[in-house]
């Protein structure tokens, strides 16, 4: 068995590789992303700098203000160097692993074991997913305009999951009481729309079973039939809110935020069992199908295939985005047309607006 000392070692090597990563690779790391690891980083730092002081009986500052992921690596390299030179050497009566309580050396030999699975982690998720070579940014964009296509996920193997940003550009500001509330969260009864490129039965069955537990994650109950087309599928329902409307937009950031770290092993501290498991349903679900699109009230999830890769885009829906989706759902059957198709329904319902025409702008429009 490694003595602590080594341990110690161990993971100075360990965030020496991922202080590596941080500096050496092509990096895309999420806000979203940089904000969790960063917060890991540094727990990790005060761990290594309370079993420091229970050693040394004297807790060492240091200074957790660090300015960018790498300096966080950096300075847990020298925390844990720091705490393996004081393992090694120093008054062997009070310091010397033999002398160590049983809980204090089976607290720092746990802390050091799991510090060192953490950080390996990270670095492989950097040098493995976060490279730009997996994302085709200029493609993406190109495929959203006049949309833009923000905040990449890389997937392990190829493709991307990106979040959908901006308006069309001429599209005028909407009413003050949509604006109000863009994200669309406040409404009572919300469409739930599924368009499947796939007639595999089975494979319906796990995007329709995933769609209805993200409905429920999102604070939402669907409520009377549902309308099927077949022909690959096309499938229509109507969900009602079960909790209130600063609930759901609590839980629509947490969904949002649990697709952006969905393909990260990070804390996801803001993201609860219910939402991580809807988002990681959903898309586990997509896995078995190259053509897909799903609407939940405000929130719009796009799958197809570009440059022979999957790629699944994510839009949380403005009130005119979604009265456009009412007033035009097959825009959702197209998935590879859907954004276009979307941003000119927009601009058309914009200049009717601006007309005095088409002034209904809410959920329940038919």
């Amino acid at each position: 068995m490694n003595s602590l000392s080594d341990l110690a070692y161990d993971v100075v090597m360990s965030v020496q590789r991922l202080a590596a990563a941080l500096e050496g690779k092509s990096v895309t790391l999420s806000p979203a992303a940089q904000e969790d690891m960063g917060y890991s980083l540094h727990e990790m730092l005060r761990r290594l700098d309370s079993h420091r002081g229970q050693i040394e009986r004297n807790l060492v500052r240091t200074d957790k203000r660090a300015n960018s992921l790498r300096d966080l690596a950096r300075n847990i390299a020298s925390s844990a160097e720091a705490l393996a030179v004081a393992l090694q050497k120093g008054n062997r009566k009070l310091l010397g692993n033999a002398r160590l309580r049983p809980w204090v050396r089976r607290n720092v030999r746990n802390t050091l074991l799991e510090l060192m699975r953490q950080l390996n982690s990270y670095a492989d998720q950097i040098e493995r997913r976060f490279v730009d070579s997996h994302v085709d940014v200029l493609g993406a964009q190109e495929e959203t305009f006049p949309y833009q296509a923000a905040r990449f996920v890389p997937f392990s193997d190829s493709g991307f999951l990106a979040f959908v940003e901006g308006s069309p550009p001429g599209v005028l500001a909407i009413d003050s009481q949509a604006a109000s509330d863009e994200s669309g969260a406040a409404a009572g009864e919300v469409a739930v729309e599924i368009y499947i490129g796939s007639d595999d039965e089975s494979k319906i069955d796990r995007v329709v079973q995933s769609a209805q537990e993200l409905v429920e994650a999102l604070g939402y109950k669907e409520a009377g039939e549902a309308e099927i087309r077949r022909g690959s599928i096309f499938r229509r329902s109507r969900a009602v809110a079960q909790v209130g409307l600063d609930e759901l937009k609590i839980r629509l950031m947490k969904v949002e935020r649990g697709l952006e770290l969905a393909q990260l092993d990070l804390r996801q501290a803001e993201v609860n069992a219910k939402e991580s498991e809807a988002v990681s349903g959903l898309l586990t679900s997509l896995e078995g199908v190259d053509r897909a699109c799903i609407r939940v009230g405000s929130l719009l999830v796009v799958k197809y295939q570009f440059n022979g890769a999957p790629v699944i885009f994510v839009r949380t829906l403005n009130q005119l985005e979604m009265h456009a989706l009412t007033r035009f759902p097959e825009i959702q059957a197209n998935p590879e047309r859907a954004l276009h198709a979307l941003a000119t329904a927009v601009v058309s319902l914009s200049d009717l607006e601006a007309d005095g025409g088409d002034t209904a702008l809410t959920e329940g429009t038919s």
